[in-house]
């Protein structure tokens, strides 16, 4: 199997995946229905690029198919097309914005705040 036979097996499984759930909620209307439903795509975690910068272009290619903008916040690119209360959103955390987030979280633990009665 190619690249290409395995994204788009896993294309029409995901396709096929989501129309299952819609049926699935509208044969059973006694199961509540999700506030929303959201579907990512990470360029560097599926295959389609190997680089930050690679993703980053995948996330633009992406944009420009949709017809939305990318918008870059805290060096993470996203872009995100809504149907309703169903997004769409491919997206690059770079490698700068996941540093800061380890450096951040390697804080965990360390401080204890004492309870007030003390």
């Amino acid at each position: 199997m190619t690249d290409d036979t395995i994204t788009d097996v896993r294309r029409n499984q995901v396709i096929t995946d989501l129309r299952r759930l819609a049926d699935f909620l509208d044969d059973h209307p006694e199961i509540p229905a999700p506030m929303q439903v959201d579907a990512s795509v990470l360029p560097r975690h599926n295959g389609s690029a190997q680089t930050e910068a690679q993703a980053i272009t995948e996330v633009e290619r992406i944009a420009a198919c949709l017809g939305t903008p990318v918008a870059v916040s805290h060096g993470n690119y996203t872009t995100t097309i809504s149907f309703g209360r169903v997004f769409f959103r491919a997206f690059v955390v770079t490698d700068e914005a996941m540093a800061r987030h380890r450096a951040l979280v390697s804080y965990e633990g360390a401080v204890t705040p004492y309870d007030e009665a003390v």
